[in-house]
C-alpha cells in the first residue's frame, strides 16, 4: 500500500512498503533515510492505561501516542529524503517499542529515498 505524505505546503513524498511503484520507474537513487519520533505518555494516560489493563478492553490513549510517534517518524523520513531530492521512498520498514524506564513510545524507520518519474 502507497501513501503520499504532505512534508510542507505543496510537495509530496510517496511512502510505500513495496521494493517499488508500480508503473512509476525510478529514474535516481539515493539511498537510505531514517525517521524517528519518541514521545512520552503522561501519568494520566498511564493511570487510564492500567485500567483498561486491569479490567480488559482496548488501550486507545497509548494507541493515540504510538500513531503520534509513528507519523513523526515517517514525516521526519520523508523530510530528509525531500532535501536529497527525492519524491518517493520505497522499501519502509518500521519498529516500534518502549525506550527507558519511564516509558518513551518511541518509532522508527528506514527506507529508499528514490525519484520516481510522474509524468
Amino acid at each position: 500500500m502507497s501513501q503520499l505524505l504532505k512534508v510542507q505546503q505543496s510537495e509530496r513524498v510517496l511512502l510505500t512498503t513495496v521494493d517499488r511503484v508500480e508503473g512509476l520507474p525510478a529514474i535516481q537513487c539515493f539511498g537510505a533515510v531514517t525517521g524517528q519520533g519518541i514521545l512520552g505518555a503522561n501519568v494520566v494516560k498511564d493511570f487510564i492505561a492500567h485500567m483498561h489493563d486491569t479490567l480488559g478492553g482496548s488501550v486507545s490513549e497509548y494507541e493515540e501516542v504510538m500513531d503520534d510517534a509513528m507519523t513523526r517518524a515517517l514525516q521526519s523520513m520523508a523530510r530528509k529524503a525531500k532535501e536529497y531530492g527525492a519524491n518517493a521512498v520505497v522499501g519502509i520498514r518500521m519498529q516500534t517499542g518502549v525506550y527507558g524506564e519511564r516509558g518513551m513510545l518511541f518509532a522508527s524507520c528506514i527506507g529508499t529515498a528514490v525519484k520516481v518519474d510522474m509524468d
